[in-house]
């Protein structure tokens, strides 16, 4: 082997090199990998690292060094797909060795585990955006969301054939998404840059990464605004067409590449008598949400987060409630006391991941 493929392995295997000594290296390249090139390392240490006392783990970790070279030597970062997708760079590699990633160091921190025998999968990406690249055993959740993908499975099907939530099957997408290991195409709610032009040429400000429901569930109240601009009666949906309105927006959002979020209002929503399944059956379907009406029920909301888990909630409070600069507009506007009751309610409430909105 020349000296211009010795400095190429010093350059490619940095990490494996510094697994043993030079002359040990020396005696295994004069003797093993006469007529090799760079690329044969992880063979020929397969076949001969036993006979010259090097570390059992060595073949794959420079097996795990060789496609880092390979990802990072790509001249182009994919282009993003017409649909989510698993970013192209991406290599699944099984070894049979753990904690090699580790020894890669590549801006960890921290003592790193010492390899130890035991099959691992291990990820390696570029992440589109940053053009950073990834090395990382692959988890539970990252496989899951590379199955989905791949194999085009309904994350409704999937969820409701395992006993999950739709809401923990897109949040796994979603985590991948950001990680960089899946692409997803840009929000497909835009609109035309010849119609409308915004300060600059800011292109996120011609597309929509949310789209919100706002959705009038009841007009019953338990107020008496003089705002109020509709007091008249409306039939309830049937439960099972509420649900189906659910399950549609999903399919809405989904097929534009964009997140759901409810907003609940009425009316006072939690007086709707099937509020509470509501509630979940949005949270459980992946949208974000917002309880919208006069404020100072925030107790109830709390009750509701302690039974349905991670959906996001908080009273919005209308501009119109606030504390009036003068009395008459108070009178006129809103019941006395109420925007202080819910500014109150808010002070004094835990933190439930939640937004206040005026």
């Amino acid at each position: 082997m020349n000296g211009a493929i010795r400095e190429n392995l010093a350059e490619i295997y940095p990490v494996s090199l510094a697994q043993a000594d030079s002359d040990i290296w020396d005696h295994f390249l004069e003797t093993c990998a006469v007529n090799s090139g760079p690329e044969d390392l992880a063979g020929l240490l397969s076949l001969h690292a036993a006979r010259y006392s090097l570390p059992g783990f060595l073949p794959d970790l420079a097996r795990l060094e060789w496609a880092l070279r390979e990802v990072r030597s790509a001249k182009t970062l994919p282009a993003l797909p017409s649909r989510i997708a698993v970013n192209p760079s991406l290599s699944l590699l099984r070894f049979s060795w753990k904690n090699l990633a580790g020894l890669l160091r590549l801006g960890a921190d921290g003592a790193v585990p010492n390899p130890e025998e035991g099959e691992e999968l291990v990820l390696l990406w570029r992440h589109v955006q940053t053009g950073e690249v990834h090395v990382r055993p692959a988890s539970c959740e990252d496989l899951l969301a590379l199955k989905l993908i791949v194999e085009q499975i309904d994350p409704g099907k999937t969820a409701a054939e395992a006993g999950l939530s739709i809401r923990s099957m897109e949040a796994a997408i979603d985590r991948a998404v950001r990680g960089g290991l899946l692409i997803r195409p840009p929000s497909s709610i835009r609109r035309e840059f010849s119609s409308f032009t915004p300060g600059g040429e800011d292109a996120e400000a011609l597309s929509a990464s949310i789209f919100t429901l706002q959705w009038h569930i009841t007009q019953a109240c338990d107020l008496h605004c003089r705002h109020c601009y509709d007091r008249s009666d409306k039939v309830l949906l049937e439960p099972s067409k509420a649900l189906a309105v659910l399950d549609d927006f999903y399919r809405f959002c989904r097929a534009r590449n964009v997140r759901g979020q409810v907003s609940f209002t009425g009316g006072n929503p939690f007086l709707h008598p099937n509020f509470p399944d509501l509630y979940r059956s949005a949270s459980e379907r992946g949208a974000s949400g917002f309880l919208s009406g006069e404020p100072g029920r925030f107790a109830d909301a709390q009750r509701l987060d302690s039974r349905t888990g991670s959906f996001r909630s908080g009273p919005r409070i209308p501009r119109r409630a606030a504390r009036p600069r003068h009395p008459l507009h108070g009178d006129a506007h809103s019941n006395r006391g109420e925007y202080g009751s819910g500014a109150s309610s808010c002070r004094s409430s835990p933190d439930q991941n939640g937004s206040f909105y005026l």
